[in-house]
């Protein structure tokens, strides 16, 4: 086929800079105009099997069925024999199918709906949420017990020999104390009698049990990808989530004609 000479036209619905043949043939940015630039390259290794060359044209639209019976784009240009051949990937469609003849099958498009998993808990609840409730209430109530028994315990003791002061056994410091071994931060006193050594240490084993587990089901519960309430499409239907498609022809054009075969490109 040296010296013929064939016309073509590339869909490329997104604007893009610089000559259309180093476009075509460039491998930057190719998530844009992906399957018409890859539908175009195939149709090279054609033209140097067969040795033709061929005059590329532009145009922003695959071709769609007019109100007077015509059709727009690459699929108007094939039916007025404007050129000879589409160097981009078209929908197999009935209305096509009866003014071009489809070739082989180059690219397989799929369509799915895909949405975010929306939030059912605030930010405070994850924090909350490694305990249950009762945990949660049976921990301040042993919080509580603790700082009764401390201030119990410190009331008969008398004045420290070796201090030489008072001992403190207001009720503020046993809380504070209680807070600080919650909290992995030490104690700012500690009683004298055998009796109160016992509940710090009882205080101190409860709080690394508590800050152990606590820590660990904290961690684990933002590891885990958290459950979704969406399981049907009526979930959907009935969440608060807002829908959007990209701005491209082929989606304008499936959700007017409320196609629903699958989505095949030859």
């Amino acid at each position: 086929m040296t010296g013929v000479k064939l016309k073509t036209t590339v869909v490329l619905p997104v604007p893009f800079e610089g000559s259309v043949s180093n476009y075509l043939q460039s491998d930057k940015d190719r998530e844009i105009n992906t399957f018409n630039r890859f539908h175009h390259n195939l149709m090279c290794h054609c033209e140097n099997y067969y040795n033709f060359t061929k005059v590329i044209g532009v145009h922003k639209s695959w071709g769609y069925l007019q109100k007077d019976g015509t059709f727009d784009g690459l699929v108007g240009q094939l039916q007025r024999r404007q050129i000879d051949y589409g160097s981009s990937p078209l929908f197999v469609r009935v209305d096509r199918g009866t003014v071009i003849e489809y070739g082989r099958k180059t690219w397989s498009l799929r369509s799915a709906f895909i949405f975010r998993r929306p939030k059912i808990k605030g930010s405070a609840d994850v924090y909350l949420k490694p305990l249950s409730t009762s945990i949660w209430i049976l921990t301040l109530v042993v919080a509580a017990l603790i700082v009764i028994s401390l201030k119990l315990s410190t009331t008969g003791e008398k004045r420290s020999s070796y201090l030489g002061k008072a001992t403190d056994n207001s009720l503020g410091l046993f809380v504070i104390n209680t807070v600080a071994a919650f909290c992995q931060q030490g104690l700012t006193a500690v009683p004298h009698f055998l009796s109160g050594r016992i509940i710090i240490l009882s205080l101190f084993l409860f709080s690394l049990i508590i800050y152990q587990f606590y820590s660990a089901s904290l961690v684990s519960h933002l590891l885990i990808q958290p459950k979704s309430n969406i399981k049907t499409v009526k979930d959907i239907l009935h969440s608060n989530m807002k829908v959007g498609c990209e701005d491209i022809l082929y989606n304008k054009d499936y959700f007017i004609a409320n196609v629903s075969e699958p989505s095949e490109v030859s």
